[in-house]
């Protein structure tokens, strides 16, 4: 959903605002040098779509103090079911390598009550009237 819920416990206030949908971002240009399809494997049980991208750059190495050429390369494992990542290795000589990955994967309904307000907190709506913003009134922004 596009409803955000912000709990206060001290004062037992739940609000609640409806997200605007995000615009449509047109891609400038794809940063990466190369990319390679990995073609696609199953990880958890779920078929995941593997992508290798590849980013030269420039940065110090091996101590020498000289500037060289550095491939930063990043490997993922889109899942197009789930709409997430199920895997992502990143390798950058310059600093370590690093692997973010899911496991232990349910998909299972979560119980209801998770996304139930408690009964003593009272909902407040946010959410900003549709239309322009407010205009600013310039005199009473002047400094006396």
């Amino acid at each position: 959903t596009r409803i955000k819920t912000i709990y206060y416990p001290s004062t037992h206030l739940a609000r609640q605002l409806l997200l605007p949908i995000p615009p449509k971002v047109v891609a400038a240009h794809d940063r990466f040098d190369s990319q390679k399809d990995l073609g696609t494997t199953t990880l958890n049980g779920v078929e995941a779509k593997g992508t290798l991208r590849t980013l030269t750059t420039f940065g110090f190495l091996s101590g020498t103090g000289e500037v060289e050429d550095v491939d930063v390369v990043d490997e993922i494992w889109y899942s197009h079911e789930l709409h997430l990542n199920l895997l992502v290795h990143h390798s950058d000589p310059r600093s370590s390598e690093q692997t973010l990955g899911i496991s232990d994967l349910k998909r299972e309904e979560p119980p209801a009550a998770m996304f139930q307000l408690p009964s003593s907190y009272k909902i407040v709506d946010a959410t900003p009237a549709p239309g322009p913003p407010p205009m600013r009134d310039a005199a009473a922004d002047e400094v006396p």
